[in-house]
């Protein structure tokens, strides 16, 4: 055996445990979605695909996505209102995860992205329980609606070394828990409210000088909150006059 058909157990709200043979590569669209007594699955070495929808609105609390998986599809996680941790294998190669994969995941405090992903999807957090996230520095696009109302979001850090080049509408929209973000110097585009409604963000640590600032295309629909916060220019060094930031040993923003 080595796929789980779409829809084999879609619904099974009394399934609680499965063992999944080790030869299982594909778990297809909705297999598991709506198991809602599911809490615990061990999901085998063999597997690259991880099908839309796959384990929705199940009783997941914790799962391990093995260095095999190469895609994740759209909602396969979704509305996991009891998933607290979500730990991807150290040699994964997965470029991107689908849209809404981890949306309305209310438990889920913090997730380790894999440094391999380059597109954050639309929606892939939208409404998760996120108190902080990190960004790896292979991100080039944080896609509309990525953190959208993620309520309890107070700290977004983005790599030393960043490839981030935009940032699209609605992206942080109503994270109005935020309070600090760095912004990358490969940034060029803010899109149309992609802060609208952080009413708590106070620092904005931009990776480059006032003149490198003025050259960003922030959207002026939405963002005022962003333009607006107290802006900080990145230093190698401390600077005689003003304050400035640098990045710490563990590559954390700080103000010098």
């Amino acid at each position: 055996l080595t796929v789980i058909n779409g829809n084999t157990f879609n619904g099974c709200s009394s399934l609680s445990e499965i063992n999944l043979p080790e030869s299982i590569s594909v778990i297809h669209d909705g297999a598991f979605e709506g198991c809602t007594s599911l809490s615990e699955i061990a999901l085998p070495d063999a597997i690259n695909t991880i099908g839309d929808y796959a384990f929705a609105d199940s009783a997941l609390q914790n799962i391990f996505i093995p260095d095999s998986v190469m895609s994740i599809g759209d909602y396969a996680f979704s509305k996991c209102d009891n998933l607290i941790t979500v730990t991807f294998g150290s040699n994964i190669r997965l470029k991107e995860i689908g849209v809404y994969t981890f949306g309305y995941c209310y438990a889920l405090h913090s997730i380790a992205i894999p440094n391999t992903v380059t597109t954050i999807k639309k929606s892939v957090f939208s409404n998760a329980g996120l108190t902080s996230i990190f960004i790896p520095s292979a991100v080039e696009v944080i896609s509309e609606d990525a953190f959208n109302n993620c309520r309890s979001l107070d700290i977004v850090t983005i790599a030393q070394n960043s490839q981030l080049q935009v940032i699209e509408k609605y992206a942080f929209n109503r994270c109005d828990a935020l309070t600090q973000i760095n912004i990358p110097a490969k940034l060029t585009t803010i899109g149309d409210n992609a802060f609208q409604f952080c009413g708590m963000l106070e620092k904005v640590y931009f990776e480059g000088v006032y003149e490198d600032w003025k050259k960003l295309n922030i959207s002026a629909t939405g963002n005022d909150l962003l333009t607006q916060a107290t802006r900080y220019y990145y230093y190698d060094e401390k600077p005689e006059i003003g304050d400035g930031w640098y990045y710490d040993q563990n590559g954390m923003p700080m103000l010098w």
